[in-house]
């Protein structure tokens, strides 16, 4: 949290724009802009100690020391100029000059 605060983080998340998921009418603005992790501000440090672990019985992984479903989230949308010029999009020429991703086998989260 205290990170955030500081504006440690800020160059470290870049802001997106959203579908405004409590926008109801015409007149309410239909997106939002995240630009913040908004899960360690729900952290209730009381309640950490008395949580169950979540996949063995007597396993250390909890809800609060596993990362939340949209830990490290990212994505790339891929079309090809022709096809975003369709689409009314803007188009840049752009290379991708690596890519990684790890995971880890369920086994190992107890």
């Amino acid at each position: 949290a205290d990170a955030w605060q500081r504006g440690a983080m800020d160059l470290e998340v870049a802001p997106v724009r959203v579908r405004n998921p409590e926008a109801k009418g015409s007149t309410d603005r239909q997106t939002i802009t995240v630009s913040y992790d908004e899960e360690y501000s729900r952290l209730k440090l009381d309640e950490v100690a008395t949580l169950p672990p979540a996949f063995e019985e007597e396993g250390s992984i909890t809800a609060a020391s596993s990362a939340s479903i949209n830990d490290g989230a990212a994505a790339v949308v891929i079309v090809s100029q022709t096809r975003a010029k369709e689409m009314g999009l803007a188009t840049a020429s752009t290379r991708i000059v690596a890519f990684a991703d790890h995971g880890m086998e369920p086994t190992y989260f107890a």
